[in-house]
């Protein structure tokens, strides 16, 4: 990633703590392609989505404090 792609995600997630939604799902749609592919290959195929989705809710509960 670039320095900025980053300075984008800074943006998006402070946008987040200030109540945007829409950069929630910008930083989701952006990230969703890589956690997924990451995921499949140590996780067996029928928990795939259910342990990405984990992880999207954890960042999502843990982004305010980032």
């Amino acid at each position: 990633m670039t320095n900025t792609s980053f300075a984008n995600e800074e943006v998006l997630i402070q946008q987040f703590k200030e109540g945007n939604s829409d950069a929630f799902h910008a930083l989701y749609r952006c990230y969703l392609p890589k956690v997924y592919n990451r995921v499949r290959y140590v996780i067996p195929a029928e928990d795939v989505e259910d342990v990405t989705q984990e992880i999207f809710l954890a960042v999502l509960k843990a982004l305010p404090a980032f």
